[in-house]
């Protein structure tokens, strides 16, 4: 029973007796004696409190699960894709056209003789140039199959006309005998001049090489006398010995690819030789020849030694 029922039920026992006690008093005659309290209602048994519930077991730890096997390694991607080429850049602006270069006169001599164009080997040469600025300075150079050299012809001045004239200028060692150049002058404002230039010379020596293992071997001498030409050649032994003479001459070609007879010369007898033709070592010069020696008169197709001019 609660608590709350207990106390309702004492309430209302209290409440019936004190109804009781005021109708005796109200009832006429005497009153009678006043009755002895009534005893106190027990206490209600407070109720029996619930019973708490029993924890519950604290779970066991769950099994781990076995490790799963190793996954297989992934296959390497493939190479990235090479960059694109760049955007290529704006085209530079166009240069200003150079100022067109003027040709003015130049004139190359011997400074010994007075051929235009033509200098004796060894021999130094004279320019002489004009068209160019007044007060423009000028440098000289001479240009052949070996290259460019500048001449040494120190610091080279225009006159107030425009003209210079160098004396006495020294050729480069690399130029000889048959050489062809151009002399070029060569102002700071760009004009340029050309002149021409050949080398002559006065003699010239060759030297006659062995054929066939002959063993004839020497010297051709070459002297420039005006428009003829004095030929002086010199040899070891004769395969015949001596006073047998042996057939020399002037071929067209080369050593190795001999033409014609072009100039004969006097017969080589013990060794030695000595001619003049009618043609200037200049010409001989010019074209393509050789001095070639045979073995003997009668045997004259067995060449024994060559030199090219």
């Amino acid at each position: 029973m609660t608590v709350w029922l207990r106390q309702r039920r004492r309430a209302l026992l209290i409440l019936l007796t004190a109804l009781a006690l005021v109708a005796f008093v109200a009832c006429e005659g005497d009153p009678g004696l006043s009755g002895a309290p009534g005893a106190q209602g027990a206490a209600g048994v407070p109720g029996d409190a619930g019973a708490q519930g029993a924890a519950g077991a604290t779970g066991g730890s769950g099994i781990s699960g076995a490790l799963g096997p190793a996954g297989i390694p992934g296959v390497p991607g493939p190479a990235g894709a090479d960059g694109g080429i760049g955007s290529k850049g704006n085209v530079g602006a166009a240069g200003a056209a150079g100022a067109d270069a003027v040709l003015a006169a130049v004139v190359v001599h011997d400074s010994n003789g007075t051929t235009a164009g033509s200098v004796a080997d060894g021999n130094s040469i004279d320019i002489i140039g004009g068209g160019f600025a007044a007060g423009e300075v000028i440098t000289l150079q001479i240009a052949h199959g070996g290259g460019t050299d500048t001449l040494n012809a120190g610091s080279i001045t225009a006159n107030s006309g425009g003209a210079f004239a160098v004396l006495n200028v020294s050729l480069p060692a690399s130029l000889g005998a048959g050489d062809s150049a151009s002399v070029l002058a060569t102002g700071d404002s760009g004009t340029v001049g050309v002149g021409a230039l050949r080398i002559t010379s006065s003699s010239l020596t060759l030297r006659l090489a062995e054929l066939g293992g002959s063993g004839q071997s020497g010297s051709a001498v070459l002297v420039a006398s005006g428009s003829q030409t004095n030929v002086v050649v010199t040899v070891g032994v004769s395969p015949g010995g001596p006073g047998v003479g042996q057939p020399l001459h002037i071929h067209s070609g080369t050593c190795e690819d001999l033409g014609g007879v072009v100039y004969p010369l006097t017969t080589l007898l013990n060794g030695r030789s000595e001619s003049t033709i009618a043609v200037s070592l200049q010409t001989l010069l010019d074209g393509r020849f050789a001095v070639n020696l045979h073995e003997s008169g009668s045997n004259a197709g067995n060449f024994v030694s060559c030199g090219g001019i």
